[in-house]
């Protein structure tokens, strides 16, 4: 099989499981202020229809950006390449939802990672390896904040740091996403023995909201709000989260109140996304 087939088979794989994984994210319920099937969360401008179109949207980008990866070229230049790729699907994505910003962040760091899985395959090294890409991949992305003064327009992760040295998303991928190779991805897959679908991706969703710097949370609200939601899940972690019928119970309550004080965990879905897929991506292209 000749190397262009190759991309054309690896990249539409790598497309549709960030897909499911996105997609996937979005239909997990409770989700604690999020949008869902069942809900706008703590969202007045969008709603599970306005995801899909998005999602469908920026998935043919996706793609691109892993046929950027499937290359012998420099982890540097595929990621100056697949940035160029990000501003186009971000415009389709503004296109799809009339200006509503229901994926940006997604569309940074589902890029970084499917190019980096990509690049992965293409070397033929182990799943572990594909931290390591992505770190050379970013090497200088913390730059970003030394330019800060020069923008007319900064996004919502550039004003955190300007506020509060928050490195957001940009310090998680500079450290080659640790956190979810490390800690993450193991708890999932303990998971999966207990739970499966919805019940498997709140829980995850909780565990993550009970630990991430979630940018989305200080953007909206402030540090205290952080604080407040990390103890939440932690409290309802301890009880059992989704595992056990009081912990169900007691996310149901916590969706609700969320819901009311319109506090919307952004960071940590996006997260979510990147563990399912990164599991989905496990178990196609690496399990024995």
């Amino acid at each position: 099989m000749n190397y262009l087939k190759k991309r054309e088979i690896i990249s539409s794989k790598l497309s549709n499981l960030a897909l499911k994984s996105i997609i996937s994210e979005v239909s997990t319920y409770p989700s604690f202020g999020l949008v869902s099937p069942i809900s706008s969360g703590a969202h007045n401008d969008m709603d599970y229809y306005t995801f899909l179109d998005s999602a469908f949207a920026i998935v043919p980008y996706l793609k691109k950006m892993a046929e950027k990866g499937y290359s012998y070229d420099s982890e540097e230049n595929i990621f100056r390449k697949i940035r160029e790729v990000g501003q186009k699907s971000e415009e389709e994505m503004f296109k799809a939802t009339k200006g509503i910003n229901t994926h940006k962040g997604m569309i940074f760091l589902m890029g970084i990672v499917i190019a980096g899985v990509s690049k992965n395959i293409y070397d033929k090294k182990s799943f572990g390896n594909i931290q390591k890409i992505i770190k050379s991949m970013v090497k200088d992305i913390l730059d970003d904040f030394k330019k800060l003064d020069k923008k007319e327009t900064l996004s919502h992760g550039e004003k955190l740091y300007k506020k509060y040295k928050f490195t957001g998303i940009r310090g998680q991928v500079s450290d080659g996403l640790d956190f979810i190779f490390n800690k993450i991805l193991t708890e999932y897959k303990e998971l999966k023995l207990e739970l499966k679908g919805n019940d498997l991706y709140s829980h995850t969703l909780l565990i993550l909201m009970s630990e991430v710097e979630d940018s989305t949370i200080v953007y909206r609200h402030d540090i205290e709000t952080l604080k407040k939601v990390h103890k939440d899940c932690k409290n309802l972690l301890n009880l059992g989260g989704m595992i056990t019928d009081e912990g169900k119970k007691l996310a149901l309550e916590l969706e609700l109140e969320y819901i009311d004080r319109h506090i919307s965990p952004g960071g940590s879905a996006d997260l979510l996304s990147i563990v399912i897929f990164l599991d989905e991506v496990y178990d196609t292209f690496y399990k024995i």
